[in-house]
């Protein structure tokens, strides 16, 4: 005869399994469903990546565009400011060239006019002096006669050397036009190809401009672009801090820190060591004098920094001949001087303007903020070793167990660490 408690036990332990059957699946689904999102956190970083990677490459080689383009742009608007300055001086040249050719011209028409007229009077002495000739032959007097003769001959001479040297300064003038404006011609020449060539290049400055102003707009649609892509990664990372934040990372090299919190720990021990209160007053004062300094580093009319010039130019440092910092360092020591200045420095670097603390993704051994692919690693990681403890144990106990250590309370010298974190 079978005994019935033997057979409520067993149904029991069948309802037990069944149920642990069940939580496993359950875990399993959430394992995959972890799985999955992380896998599609990583293809997504990637994407972000190569995005990222295509347009600093493309705003490089904008970047250098721009400035071959500007620098050509320069070289255009020297070579046309000199151009239109040869140009002036060829237009002047080319009035004072035609000018010159004008009184030429007029200086040669008045000396033809005027040699015309000497050469008609002249032929009119000479046919006055012929008549007289044959109306003296039979003068008696015929050594006087020679000699007028004589002498009219001599001004005659006279008269046609002086005709003689205008005519020759004629054919010099005449010579002289003709090269005047042979060389006239040659810069109206020039000056039609001049035009065709300033007009060039201003057909080429506009096109210039033009692919200028095609880069700026397509510089503006990459900063855009930029922009959009480092939102994306800013709200990838705001999750990634949200969700590594409430998970264990006692040991984890990456953790989540909250920039610009005063770390209570140097004041634990720097009381500690005064001797002069037990443990619980010891965690009490060191409390109160966090959110005392922590109140400090809010107030705005705080303002324990000096400027220094470097090469670089102007920066912002800590100034250790602030009298609040001084009385920290001599009534506490170094350790609560320094963690105020550093949680001052950490202030001042990731929200100088609304002091207030900040939550960010770190890398504890580096001490640096943490990339994106290195929280993508530790999520994987604690993927990996959930999974592994679901398969070796079958049961919830490993999980259970796991969740046991989780909430383990902190010792009370880090209780006010700034890593955020169960179990930091």
């Amino acid at each position: 005869m079978s005994n019935p408690r033997s057979n409520g036990g067993a149904s029991k332990q069948s309802k037990a399994f069944s149920s642990l059957q069940k939580e496993i699946e359950q875990q399993k689904h959430k394992v995959n469903d972890v799985h999955q999102k992380n896998n599609e956190t990583a293809m997504f970083l990637s994407k972000l990546k190569d995005s990222l990677k295509t347009v600093m490459e493309m705003a490089n080689k904008e970047d250098t565009q721009r400035e071959e383009c500007d620098k050509e742009l320069r070289h255009m608007k020297f070579l046309i400011s000199k151009m239109s300055h040869d140009m002036e001086c060829v237009k002047k040249e080319h009035e004072q060239i035609t000018k010159e050719l004008e009184e030429s011209k007029s200086l040669n028409e008045l000396q033809l006019k005027k040699f015309t007229e000497e050469t008609r009077k002249n032929l009119k002495q000479i046919s006055s002096l012929k008549m007289a000739v044959q109306k003296q032959t039979g003068h008696t007097n015929v050594s006087t006669f020679s000699e007028d003769l004589k002498g009219q001959t001599d001004q005659l001479n006279a008269k046609i050397v002086e005709l003689e040297k205008q005519l020759e300064s004629k054919q010099e003038m005449e010579l002289e036009n003709q090269q005047l404006q042979e060389k006239l011609d040659v810069m109206e020449h020039m000056e039609g190809e001049f035009l065709k060539m300033v007009a060039d290049l201003h057909i080429n400055v506009a096109e210039k401009e033009r692919a200028l102003q095609a880069l700026e707009e397509y510089s503006q649609a990459l900063t855009v672009k930029e922009r959009e892509s480092n939102d994306e990664l800013q709200k990838t990372r705001k999750r990634m801090i949200e969700g590594i934040a409430g998970r264990p990372s006692r040991g984890a090299n990456i953790v989540v820190k909250r920039m610009g919190q005063v770390d209570s720990r140097p004041f634990y021990k720097a009381l500690y060591a005064k001797r002069k209160y037990s443990k619980e007053e010891v965690a009490e004062r060191a409390a109160e004098m966090c959110s005392v300094w922590e109140n400090n580093l809010k107030d705005p009319h705080w303002y324990p920094f000096k400027i220094i010039t470097f090469r670089n130019g102007p920066k912002e440092i800590i100034n250790e001949e602030d009298a609040k910092l001084k009385r920290l360092k001599m009534e506490m020591g170094v350790g609560p001087f320094k963690a105020v200045v550093t949680a001052l420095t950490e202030m001042n670097e990731y929200n100088p303007s609304g002091r207030y603390v900040v939550s960010e993704l770190w890398n504890r051994s580096e001490e640096r903020r943490a990339t994106l692919e290195e929280g993508v690693e530790l999520l994987f990681e604690h993927w990996k070793v959930k999974k592994q403890k679901i398969h070796q144990t079958g049961t919830a106990d490993g999980e259970n167990a796991d969740n046991d250590n989780e909430v383990s309370p902190a010792h009370d010298d880090n209780a006010a660490s700034p890593f955020v974190g169960k179990g930091v």
